[in-house]
Parts: C-alpha cells; sequence; structure tokens
C-alpha cells in the first residue's frame, strides 16, 4: 500500500489531477501581513519627516519673525528719540512767539452728543 503525502493546512493542491502537484506558497498570510506592516511603517515615517520638516519651517519662520521685532522695536526706539529731541525745544515762549496763545474760553463735551460722536474715529 502506497503511504498518502500529507500537505499542511497552508498548501493546497491544483484543480487539476496528476502525478506532479504544485504547492501555493506556506507563507501567504505571513507575506500580506508583512507587506501591510511594511506599509504602516512606511506611512509612519513619512508623517514623521513631515512634522519634522514643518517643526524646522516653524522655528526659522519664528527666528525670522523676532529678527523683524527687534528691527521695528529699533526703528520706533529711534523715531520715539527723534520726537523727544524735537520737543524739548519746545516752550511756551516759543509757541507764543508763533502765535499760539492761551484758549479764550473751554468747551467740555459730553459722551454721546453729535459732535463728539461724529468726530470721533
Amino acid at each position: 500500500m502506497r503511504k498518502k503525502n500529507r500537505i499542511s493546512y497552508a498548501q493546497k493542491q491544483l484543480p487539476f489531477s496528476g502525478t506532479a502537484r504544485a504547492l501555493v506558497s506556506p507563507f501567504k498570510y505571513e507575506y500580506r501581513a508583512f507587506a501591510a506592516l511594511g506599509s504602516v511603517l512606511g506611512i509612519v515615517a513619512v508623517a514623521y519627516g513631515v512634522c519634522v520638516g514643518v517643526s524646522i519651517a516653524h522655528v526659522a519662520a519664528r527666528a525670522a519673525l523676532v529678527e523683524d521685532t527687534r528691527a521695528l522695536s529699533a526703528a520706533a526706539a529711534a523715531l520715539e528719540h527723534t520726537y523727544l529731541a524735537e520737543t524739548r525745544g519746545i516752550t511756551e515762549s516759543y509757541a507764543i512767539s508763533l502765535g499760539f496763545g492761551a484758549p479764550e474760553r473751554r468747551v467740555y463735551l459730553k459722551e454721546g452728543s453729535a459732535l463728539a460722536s461724529a468726530h470721533a474715529r
């Protein structure tokens, strides 16, 4: 009596009969799982690279903004210095010599009056 060949659960016979049989790869599901794991790891690696790139871009942009802020602060300080230097020379006698004088009467406006709200912008 001829001994039967036992074929594992992961291997199948081809539908045709004959003595030579081609067997299915025994690691079909393992290959699929490995391919899925590799795909997931690839996606995670790309996402990590994108996050690192965006982080570097934000740090560079922040450094540029800090530099711009310092330059604007320096420009504002220079303008304030110029303004204070100009206002140091203005005195009451100098203003009178230019034709300015004390007001004859004072006018007070109530909050919500037509004159006050028309010119408030």
